[in-house]
């Protein structure tokens, strides 16, 4: 392992000189039709990168990649929940649009994806990853769509995918099939990214036929760097948030992550089974937390070192479009518990980088949305998109325009929702909710975030941090947060900002009732899976 780890860095030096020569690489606008990658990690956040700011190196290779395609500064998942987001990136429609509302639903029958478009126009197509949420069940169905190859989580090779031979650019990429073990805990194998799957199907197809590749990559999600060498945490860590640790005990066997570790921890307390606070200051390991998930993006890094080069080389530098999202964050204490289950920043506000032939590289301020992906797409292909939810980000990437200065999102599902399979005291819930959908909503500008908490009703009764603490959550039914002012959105600032407040209202519930009126309504199938 240690021999690994010191090869690192001479890779990271071999591949940054061999993306520096790119940069400056002029863009022809090919004559053929262009291929199309989407690269959505799961659980990053923007702030956890160096593109934006982040003092950490932590994300070496695709820094330097994004230097030469556009950068958005503020962009916006439409959910904190997986399939949720990831499905109004691949439909341009939003969650209640689109139908895909929880883990148990799937994409209306109205509903196209990007594969089934561009399938349909002469592209091959390919899915590879290693999020579980797109792997079974309803999301399956709907996910696949339109794919040739779909080859997500479970389909995949489970020892790990070894890099020994490929080389790009000269450069020799050591294996990391060593940070691949195999355990019994299947959210480790969120790290076995097919990468080597990924760069194989793109070199065999046919030249001159335009491809579509979708990446699903789980490995920075919780439990955050297990089984991954230490590179910002420490080994000595002893606290009570050692995710191996509880991983590797077999009394936690049959008990997901979240519900046994993470999920205990609400208003920076950390509580038992019994509604008792076991430790209530965690700053030490919130730290901890913060480091292990830095691990697990420098490794995820590292990972996409290959297809990072592939896609820099003259063969696909000036025929592709590459679209690197995430599907959300994640709260590490921020707001005191862990993952993501809320609408603030912490959790919504994730990278998008851009590359595009014709496009000069740069920076775009204006506000994006998940939504806005597939119609981007569409434009930058010469496809019509008027039917979406989403616009077309065209026009940013042109440094022209800003077609946006609002985003909007849903939180749909709850984690009760979410948990309702495997806690009883969640059933009457999760009966109504296939009726009803409960959700929440929020409007986001520059300056504020207005959250609709449609949902605080039906929490007072099923809430997961009320079960856990014994004291019924009590949420009001507006907050509004000065997002400039206060960045992580920690202080309600509703009662002393009635003329913003009004007009934000407005919108928001315009919206909620468009948004309503084009649900398609809700046919659940069963789970999918627990959610670790």
């Amino acid at each position: 392992m240690a021999s690994t780890r010191h090869a690192l860095p001479l890779l990271q030096l071999f591949a940054l000189a061999a993306f520096a020569l790119l940069l400056f690489t002029p863009y022809q606008i090919p004559e053929k039709k262009l291929n199309v990658v989407i690269l959505s990690i799961d659980s990053l956040r923007a702030d956890h990168m160096g593109m934006y700011g982040y003092a950490r190196d932590t994300t070496p290779f695709l820094d330097a990649y994004a230097r030469k395609g556009v950068v958005f500064n503020n962009y916006f998942s439409t959910s904190a929940i997986t399939p949720i987001s990831e499905g109004s990136v691949q439909t341009g429609l939003y969650p209640i649009h689109n139908g895909l509302i929880n883990f148990s639903t799937t994409f209306s029958s109205e509903t196209s994806t990007i594969a089934e478009t561009l399938r349909l126009n002469g592209w091959r197509t390919a899915a590879f990853g290693s999020s579980p949420e797109f792997s079974g069940g309803p999301l399956r169905a709907g996910f696949s769509r339109g794919f040739d190859t779909y080859s997500l989580y479970k389909d995949f090779d489970s020892e790990g995918v070894s890099l020994d031979t490929l080389q790009l650019f000269g450069i020799t990429i050591p294996s990391m099939s060593g940070f691949d073990a195999a355990s019994p805990q299947s959210q480790l194998r969120r790290n076995e990214l097919p990468v080597e799957e990924a760069v194989a199907w793109i070199r065999e197809g046919d030249p001159e036929k335009p491809f579509y590749l979708w990446l699903s990559v789980g490995s920075v999600h919780w439990p955050y760097g297990s089984r991954i060498p230490d590179r910002f945490s420490s080994s000595t860590y002893d606290g009570f948030l050692d995710a191996e640790r509880y991983a590797e005990n077999p009394a936690n066997s049959s008990t997901p992550v979240f519900q046994g570790l993470y999920g205990r921890i609400y208003e920076g307390a950390l509580y038992d089974e019994n509604h008792s606070v076991i430790a209530n200051d965690l700053a030490r390991d919130f730290a901890h937390l913060r480091d292990t998930y830095d691990d697990g993006v420098y490794y995820t890094d590292q990972k996409l070192a290959p297809l990072l080069a592939l896609l820099s080389s003259p063969e696909y530098n000036g025929n592709t479009i590459v679209i690197l999202e995430s599907e959300h964050g994640e709260d590490l204490g921020d707001h005191g518990y862990v993952a993501h289950y809320d609408l603030l920043s912490t959790q919504t506000h994730v990278p998008l980088v851009i590359w595009a032939p014709g496009v000069r590289p740069g920076r775009v301020g204006s506000l994006a949305s998940g939504v806005d992906i597939a119609p981007t797409v569409y434009d930058l292909l010469g496809f019509s998109h008027e039917h979406l939810d989403g616009v077309s980000q065209a026009g940013a990437l042109a440094h022209e325009s800003a077609p946006r200065d609002a985003v909007f999102l849903t939180r749909t599902p709850l984690w009760e929702r979410i948990l309702a399979e495997g806690e009883s005291w969640l059933a009457p819930f999760s009966a109504r909710d296939k009726q009803e959908h409960f959700y929440d909503t929020a409007v986001r500008t520059k300056e504020w975030l207005l959250v609709h908490r449609r949902a605080r009703d039906i929490l007072k009764r099923y809430s997961w941090y009320g079960h856990l603490t014994g004291k019924p959550v009590v949420l009001p039914e507006y907050e509004l947060y000065s997002v400039q002012i206060d960045p992580l959105e920690r202080h309600d600032v509703y009662a002393a900002n009635a003329t913003e407040v009004a007009a934000l209202r407005d919108r928001l519930l315009a919206w909620e009732d468009a948004m309503e009126a084009l649900a398609p309504g809700i046919q659940t199938q069963k789970e999918v899976q627990p959610y670790f």
